[in-house]
């Protein structure tokens, strides 16, 4: 796999990580406005993740995707599990 198909992986596992943060922040949120602006955000950055693992996909066939995009996933932080209420 070229090395930029590895680090578009890599940004599109940034990018569900945000898109995750995200989406806990704003149901945090008391302000609608505010829950709505974090809202959008996630999901930009749910776009974003699925834009880069489709650009991966120029660059490897699906198997080596998956493979990569599963070792990647081990080693990046777990998902943000802490209630919405925990938040802020």
């Amino acid at each position: 796999m070229a090395d930029l198909g590895k680090l578009l992986i890599v940004f599109g596992v940034v990018e569900a990580r945000a898109c995750e943060r995200f989406a806990v922040l704003g149901k945090a949120l008391p302000e609608a406005a505010l829950r709505e602006f974090y809202r959008r955000l996630a999901r930009a950055e749910a776009r974003h993740h699925g834009l880069f693992l489709r650009l991966a996909h120029r660059y490897a066939a699906c198997r080596i995707v998956k493979t990569r995009l599963d070792t990647v996933l081990d080693a990046a932080p777990p998902a943000l599990l802490a209630r919405a209420d925990r938040a802020g």
